[in-house]
């Protein structure tokens, strides 16, 4: 008895899942009176161990019979929400017809007992051929169920969009009596979308893999920033995989893949160039380092200009592009100080990649942040900073600066009161210690030399953030009399207009959102997108000219569904030139 309330229950919640899922009305049901027709890989004639016939699409079923030699199958690298919609459908067939099936991942090894069985229920994109070809030209939105050859598939193009597809299934595609599934029910839901087709060199993006080198962790990630890019910009879902997979018609290479590139060898890429060319029916994103990568994705994902409704690009001809040396990079972000999760961890470090600042300064960054962030950063960057408590513990608000291209000539930390130079010290206003670290640096290349400072004013006190704004800009007052130029990063916690803000700017400092030549706005602060302000700003002197601001505002598809962010906060980039 407790076990079919369970059932009921987990029932009832993928149905209300179902319900959420298509709140809205922008879907379009493609069922087999449509236009609608799922690939279909060859011919067989009905088999009498699972009664599968596959003479047509239509005649395609699973009979009550042969269900018990099927396996459920879920993603080796599944989400939280994809195997528990493996189990949802193990018990709604236990429930309709008596039978338990198996079900594991996807993972396969000749030779082992992790072999593909002939007869699999698919849930989600497996690694599968027949899910690939029902999910081939699946957008962000899409999902369905339908049956390729012997094998029943359950999916969208997202972990969402499984839960749907298998809430729809158990609700309107299990079958009773003599056939658990007629493949003439077989149903495809199309999301409704901004953008139409997105064309690369004339051919749908859809068909294409994204290929990055196997075991280049940095490049890896790089794949998937670009996947999650054309997902967001033009709805389509790219599969990434490593160059020890099979090559498939057409590629985008991230990098220096295993993949013969020899043919568009003939451009000499220097340190600050990216390439962006086509090899045969491939996509080439080149560069001499994962920096320059990065820098070719932005371009490549920047580059398809519309035509109608849908988008195109045409790499027939090399695009090859040197970036600006003069150019230098800052960043400002608060990357929190809790939630450690291994995902969110993982994306602070994609976003530091993605957008490869010279300089970074850093808010809210532990003791645990500063060990995960020296690990991970310190073979390219050193960096200056201490925590703010008097045994130096606590939150720091370091500067991190890339140590090929800068000399550190000072540093320091200083505390935001009467006394800077006593750890720990505190204005009366504010709730806790509050910092700024330093760093003056000179440039290897020009020898310019300029100051990066990096802050976090206080949260609760409008008062003491005035007050510690009066303090940092004492500090500064040294650098304005001699001459030198500086930017100051940071948390301010205040919006424009606000006193603190008033201070900063009537000091001669400029906002490097309100002198950039182009700038992408966007808010600082979402709190995990319940609010939408702008708080966390880059300020510059005298002698400095910013020819780009962003705020950047990417998310990432997470590993348990929905959205996930790298931090509560965006970070804030800024280009500049120091004259």
């Amino acid at each position: 008895m407790k076990r079919w309330v369970a059932l009921f229950m987990v029932l009832l919640l993928a149905l209300s899942t179902f319900v959420a899922c298509n709140t809205g009305g922008g879907s379009e049901t493609e069922t087999s009176g449509g236009s609608e027709e799922l690939p279909v890989q060859s011919s067989e004639e009905q088999t009498t161990e699972a009664a599968v016939t596959t003479e047509n699409p239509d005649d395609l079923l699973i009979s009550a019979e042969a269900l018990s030699q099927y396996v459920i199958i879920y993603p080796e690298k599944a989400t939280t929400e994809e195997k528990e919609q493996a189990i949802v459908l193990q018990m709604a067939i236990e429930g309709a017809f008596g039978v338990s099936l198996e079900f594991r991942d996807d993972f396969v090894r000749e030779g082992t007992g992790f072999t593909e069985s002939e007869y699999e229920i698919l849930v989600g994109r497996c690694a599968r051929s027949e899910a690939r070809a029902f999910c081939a030209d699946f957008r962000t939105d899409d999902y369905g169920y339908g049956m390729v050859e012997k094998k029943l598939v359950l999916a969208g193009a997202s972990a969402n969009g499984t839960v749907a597809a298998v809430t729809a299934f158990i609700e309107n595609g299990l079958g009773n009596g003599e056939n658990f599934f007629l493949n003439e029910n077989r149903t495809v839901v199309r999301g409704t979308y901004s953008v139409g087709e997105a064309l690369l060199n004339g051919v749908p993006l859809a068909s294409y893999v994204i290929v990055y080198p196997n075991g280049d962790s940095a490049l890896k990630s790089a794949a998937e920033y670009l996947s999650a890019r054309l997902a967001s910009e033009y709805s389509y879902v790219l599969e990434c995989v490593n160059d020890e997979n099979a090559v498939c018609a057409h590629e985008i290479l991230v990098g220096e893949t295993n993949r013969d590139t020899s043919a568009a060898k003939d451009e000499t890429l220097g340190e600050n160039d990216y390439l962006l060319t086509t090899v045969g029916g491939s996509v080439w994103l080149a560069g001499l380092s994962s920096t320059m990568v990065y820098r070719a994705i932005e371009g490549f994902a920047k580059s398809f200009a519309a035509d109608g409704d849908a988008v195109r690009l045409d790499l027939s001809v090399p695009v090859k592009i040197t970036c600006e040396t003069s150019n230098l990079r800052a960043m400002t972000f608060n990357i929190r100080c809790a939630e450690y999760t291994t995902e969110r961890i993982e994306l602070v470090f994609r976003m530091i990649d993605l957008y490869a600042p010279d300089t970074i300064g850093f808010q809210e960054v532990t003791v645990k942040w500063m060990g995960l962030l020296k690990d991970r950063l310190g073979s390219r960057y050193g960096y200056v900073g201490v925590g703010r408590n008097a045994d130096h513990s606590g939150e720091a608000s370091p500067v991190f600066y890339l140590k090929s291209k800068f000399e550190l000539l000072d540093s320091g930390t200083k505390w935001m009161t009467e006394t800077p130079d006593v750890s720990g010290s505190k204005v009366p206003e504010s709730s806790l210690p509050r910092v700024f670290s330093y760093a003056v640096l000179k440039v290897k290349e020009t020898g310019q030399t300029f100051v990066h400072v990096n802050t976090h004013l206080e949260h609760t006190s409008e008062k003491a953030r005035e007050i510690q704004a009066g303090h940092l800009l004492k500090f500064l007052e040294t650098y304005r009399d001699t001459g030198m130029t500086y930017i100051v990063s940071g948390d301010f916690n205040c919006a424009k207009g606000a006193g603190s803000y008033s201070l900063m700017t009537s000091s001669g400092l400029r906002d490097a959102l309100s002198i950039a030549d182009e700038a992408v706005r966007g808010a600082t602060y979402h709190g995990y997108g319940k609010t939408s302000t702008v708080i966390d700003h880059i300020f510059v002197s005298g002698g400095v000219e910013v020819s780009y601001y962003k705020a950047c505002t990417e998310t990432f598809p997470s590993a348990s569904g929905g959205i996930a962010y790298p931090s509560d906060h965006n970070p804030v980039i800024i280009d500049y030139v120091i004259r």
